[in-house]
């Protein structure tokens, strides 16, 4: 086993009152297959670790003796502007790649939590995606291809490097939400998108939960499209220091050219959009 072994003393990757006899931190590829190798060879059942911010969900493993994590798999493998996809390992922060996408004036329409511990590959594993997902969808809209390792020590390949990628089945989709359990992810395909010229933000003071659901009605069937609707209640206010008094707060944001962003914020305040 040529794979390092980061943590004589590995607690930090405890998980479901287990922690794990070793953990390994493959340097690429092919230390990843011999780890996975490894661990079926011995009968041994392993967790991948990203960046540990949603590891915890669903059920915890009945067995855990090795965590695998990809804290060194955290190459840029190809990026092409004027395509607009690029292709990195899941190790890969994504604050890091936001960072090298706005160089080029360019993001990944992805926003979880936490983005400077977020893992790519942990991103797709647990199909994570955050405010935008009303205006830009989920994981499963933006991963074109990737490579996986699965416990026999395959690899896969499935999608491709491009976006019009049409040919067999769409496995990008399978593996996107399965949370490690069919295999690792060593490279993740994403189409990403130009930063959009003007954002916009609304709030809208509502009264109980019948008006809520009165407005979000409304909003449904209007002609504004907005990539964030959250709806804040209580403590949800405060946390984020909304100038607002109300119990309910409904905050919209808006990604378009200048006018497109100006015409829906004036349309939210025709009797027209909201029942008045």
């Amino acid at each position: 086993m040529s794979s390092q072994i980061v943590n004589q003393d590995p607690t930090g990757y405890r998980l479901g009152g287990r922690t794990p006899n070793v953990v390994w931190a493959p340097a690429d590829r092919a230390e990843a297959v011999d780890a996975i190798r490894s661990a079926a060879s011995a009968g041994q059942s392993l967790v991948i670790w990203g960046g540990g911010t949603a590891i915890d969900l669903g059920f915890p493993p009945e067995r855990y003796h090795a965590a695998l994590s990809t804290a060194h798999l955290n190459r840029v493998i190809d990026y092409q502007p004027d395509d607009m996809t690029i292709t990195l390992e899941p190790g890969v922060r994504l604050s890091t790649l936001q960072a090298l996408l706005a160089e080029r004036r360019q993001f990944l329409p992805l926003n979880p939590a936490l983005p400077d511990r977020v893992t790519l590959g942990g991103l797709v594993s647990a199909a994570s995606s955050g405010p935008w997902r009303a205006g830009y969808g989920t994981p499963r809209d933006w991963v074109i291809g990737l490579r996986v390792i699965g416990a026999d020590g395959l690899e896969v390949r499935a999608g491709g490097l491009v976006v019009k990628n049409v040919a067999g089945y769409d496995l990008p989709k399978l593996y996107t939400g399965s949370h490690g359990t069919l295999g690792l992810l060593t490279e993740v395909t994403f189409k990403v998108l130009p930063m959009p010229p003007a954002v916009g933000h609304a709030l809208i003071e509502l009264s109980g939960a019948t008006e809520v659901e009165n407005v979000l009605a409304r909003l449904r069937d209007s002609d504004v499209d907005p990539c964030v609707v959250s709806l804040l209640h209580g403590s949800g206010v405060q946390s984020i220091q909304l100038p607002t008094t109300a119990d309910w707060t409904l905050l919209l944001e808006f990604r378009h050219f200048p006018e497109a962003v100006r015409w829906q914020l004036d349309q939210l305040s025709t009797a027209s959009t909201l029942g008045g």
